[in-house]
Formats: structure tokens, C-alpha cells, sequence
């Protein structure tokens, strides 16, 4: 029959699923990555789920150039899938992108997204986390509850902002036009938003995407949903002091990874965000009269 949005696994997973029998802490693989003294030799089973998010029938239809409502069902078939898996136990961590274009790592043209559940917290995700905890112990305030103040305060790196939504490129961007959409409201799962905020969510990304293609002329970006693990070894409370939000990576070829970037994490860009915010705001909205083709 028809159908306007679908999910289904993906054929050439990172991460595959497993059997109980197969996964846990019996599994020699499982036990080396927790107890081995031997780093070249440290592994686990590549278990997980690993699904397809099919946003359009359509084989070159735009996000951005289609009605508001299929961002939004986007946003839900995340929410949706999000709230299910987390159930695993095994699971620790879920990951929701979008890579809009070859240049962004996108494999194919057609139109999806992709979700992600790992049974393990990376690195930069603990990392970014830590950031947030230390902030909290030293201002006794979320520091995404501080970014919001700032930037309602300055007015200079706003993009779009609703009730209960912010949008602005951040202060220390990584890259051109880097956006960063930010909830007014405490949470840390992005599961846990409520329902009737997703159309909300929907409306300011589509309206952000819409900016970005019409300013910088459909360029190729990485879209993530940054959201709390499950299930982790560390005994935080990450609702008192994280926030889930949604960040947007345009791939200009400006700022891009190169070797300074490999060498020391240390990101280079030439742009202010204040310039980037108002070129973006700048961008005439208007009604959306047909489909775009992704080129």
C-alpha cells in the first residue's frame, strides 16, 4: 500500500544484534575490552541495532522542500524508535543522524535518516558530558540553561526561536554556519520529550533547513540528535545538569578536518557566528510551492 515515512533495518549495519547467550560479560571479547591490559588486542561484539529511517517514497525529495509534517515524522519515527529500544538493557547509548549529501557521507541519494543503538558510551559523547557535570559543579546551573540566558540576552547569534525551542549558531562553532537547536525546557533523553512538542521541534528544524538551503544553496550537512546514555557505569543524575539537543553540520569545505584538526582537536573557523546567524536570518521564508531534487 502507499506510505509516506518507513523503518526497517539496515541492510549493511555497523552494529548487528545478538542473542543473550552471545552478549554480556561471558563473552571473552566483552571480557577483554573491560579487564585486557593489551590495547592492541582490546575488543567486543559489535552488538546493537542498527535501522533506516526511509523519509520519502519520493527518490530525490528534499526535507527542506517538502511540507513541515514530514520533518515532524521524522522527528517522531525517532522519538518512536528511541522509546522502544531503549528497553534493551543491553543497549547504553542511541545515536539519530542525518547525512544530507556524498560530501556529508551519505551513501545513497534517497532521502532517510539513520538510528543507532550502541552498547557503549564513546569517548567524546563521556566527554561532552563531563564538560557539562564540571560546569554544574562550579555555577551550581546547567550550562545549556546559561547558553539559553546568553543568547535571549546578547540577540546576536539567535536563528529561529519559539516557545519552547532555541536556535542559534553557537559561540564556538566548529564550523560555517554550524546550528545548534536547543530545548527551553530541562530533559536529558530526547525520548522523553513530550508528544506535542514534536511538532513544535519539527516546525523550527524545518525552518532552519529551509535557511541553510536557500542561503548557502542546498549544501551537504550532517544533522545529529546528542541525547543522555542509558544505563551508564557513572552514578549521575544527567537530568540536573545535560540537555538533549539537535546539531547541524554544514560540510562547506571550509573548516573542514584536515591535519591541525587530527593533530590536537582544535577546530579552525574563519567565520564569526554573529555573521553566520544574520545571513541566516536574512532568508526570506515563503511559501513552499513544489519539490526540490537533492542535487
Amino acid at each position: 500500500g502507499k506510505w509516506t515515512l518507513r523503518v526497517v533495518h539496515n541492510k549493511y549495519p555497523a552494529v548487528s544484534q545478538a542473542n543473550e547467550r552471545d552478549f554480556g560479560q561471558q563473552h571473552p571479547a566483552f571480557q577483554s575490552a573491560i579487564d585486557g591490559n593489551d590495547p592492541a588486542s582490546n575488543a567486543m561484539p559489535a552488538f546493537g541495532h542498527h535501522e533506516v529511517v526511509v523519509e520519502s517514497p519520493r527518490h530525490n525529495a528534499q526535507l527542506s522542500a517538502q511540507p513541515t509534517k514530514h520533518t515532524v515524522m521524522l522527528l517522531r519515527a525517532f522519538w518512536e524508535r528511541g522509546r522502544e529500544l531503549r528497553h534493551d538493557r543491553r543497549v547504553r547509548h542511541l545515536h539519530y543522524f542525518r547525512n544530507q549529501g556524498a560530501a556529508a557521507g551519505a551513501s545513497m541519494i534517497h532521502p532517510h535518516s539513520q538510528i543507532v543503538a550502541l552498547p557503549i558510551v564513546a569517548t567524546t559523547v563521556l566527554h561532552r558530558i563531563e564538560v557539562a557535570r564540571r560546569f554544574f559543579v562550579r555555577h551550581q546551573e546547567p550550562i545549556f540553561k546559561r547558553i539559553i540566558d546568553l543568547e535571549l540576552q546578547a540577540q546576536e547569534r539567535i536563528v529561529e526561536d519559539s516557545e519552547n525551542f532555541l536556535a542559534v549558531v553557537p559561540y564556538a562553532a566548529l564550523c560555517p554556519f554550524e546550528l545548534l537547536i536547543v530545548p527551553k525546557l530541562d530533559g536529558c533523553f530526547f525520548e522523553d520529550i513530550e508528544e506535542d512538542h514534536l511538532e513544535e521541534l519539527g516546525d523550527i528544524l524545518h525552518r532552519v533547513l529551509r535557511r541553510l538551503d536557500t542561503a548557502l544553496g542546498a549544501p551537504c550537512y550532517n544533522l545529529v540528535i546528542r541525547t543522555a546514555p542509558y544505563w551508564s557505569r557513572q552514578a549521575y543524575d544527567y537530568q540536573k545538569f545535560f540537555r538533549w539537543h539537535c546539531a547541524i553540520f554544514p560540510r562547506l569545505g571550509l573548516g573542514a578536518m584536515a591535519g591541525f584538526e587530527f593533530g590536537t582537536g582544535i577546530f579552525c573557523n574563519s567565520h564569526t557566528p554573529e555573521h553566520d546567524a544574520a545571513e541566516l536570518r536574512q532568508v526570506r521564508l515563503g511559501e513552499l510551492s513544489e519539490f526540490a531534487a537533492i542535487p
